[in-house]
């Protein structure tokens, strides 16, 4: 499926049930199930070089599409994260795909 634009097309708890198990709001879906995304700890996951990670990021921040961290939201990541599961925080970035888009023309 195109995930470019779904951002904010679908409230967080459909995000969240439809990743939970898909076919409780999409009958037809063949998607797989992600359950174990709300039991994950996303500081034990992703959480645990996300300042490396942004670090990288904020270097190619000139690539198109790439987003800029200042120091502080970098050395702040690792708390923003919190007690979050990965399935908070992938109904997070779901939720951004496609809202930064610009009219390019």
């Amino acid at each position: 499926p195109d995930l470019h634009r779904v951002g904010g097309r679908y409230p967080d708890e459909w995000q969240r049930a439809h990743l939970i198990n898909p076919r409780d709001v999409v009958p037809e879906s063949n998607m797989p199930a992600f359950p174990w995304l709300a039991t994950t700890k996303a500081k034990d996951t992703v959480g645990v070089d996300i300042e490396k990670k942004m670090d990288v990021m904020r270097t190619y921040a000139n690539v198109r599409g790439l987003p800029t961290y200042s120091d502080e939201e970098i050395k702040g990541a690792k708390a923003a994260i919190g007690d979050k599961t990965e399935l908070d925080v992938l109904i997070a970035y779901l939720q951004g795909l496609g809202t930064a888009l610009k009219n390019t023309k």
